[in-house]
């Protein structure tokens, strides 16, 4: 969501983005517009249940698929909770945004972004996929790190 307003109030400055499983709204809509009805109803409840109808209780890390106990034992503590103001927030956007490159992780199912991916790729975005669970930045520090420097080029290729 933030890469999306960034873009949009920094017109000319950004050339190309990289987004990991991420949402991309369009002008008037936030996280909860873009959130599939379970989910979006899974967080609502989470809010009233355990947030006190103003946060959002961090979720369990194994719902990231990151395929690695340890690694999920050492986030867990770090996690904390989000204002829920954050995922009802509309965006206000007044331009276009550049295209860039969407990444996914092959190896979750089901997987939440799959029509963010899909519905990117109809306007010229290209569409990695990746194994390595929802945190690739974690769990593909490597490939992550490249990426930004493979879309420069494809930027100055054009």
């Amino acid at each position: 969501m933030f890469a999306r307003v960034l873009c949009d109030r920094s017109p000319g400055l950004v050339a190309g983005v990289v987004l990991i499983e991420s949402l991309w709204p369009q002008d008037g809509q936030s996280t909860m517009d873009l959130l599939a009805a379970e989910a979006r109803a899974a967080v609502c409840q989470r809010i009233r249940d355990e947030g006190e109808g103003w946060r959002i209780p961090p979720p369990s890390v194994r719902q990231f698929d990151l395929g690695d106990e340890v690694l999920e034992r050492s986030i867990e503590p770090r996690s904390s909770d989000q204002p829920a103001a954050t995922f009802n927030d509309a965006v206000n956007l007044q331009g276009d945004a550049p295209r860039g490159t969407y990444v996914l992780a092959n190896d979750r199912d089901p997987q939440p972004y799959a029509s963010t991916a899909e519905e990117l790729a109809t306007h010229g975005w290209r569409v990695l996929e990746i194994s390595g669970g929802h945190s690739l930045m974690i769990t593909q520090t490597d490939c992550v790190a490249r990426l930004p420097m493979q879309a420069v080029g494809e930027v100055a290729a054009t």
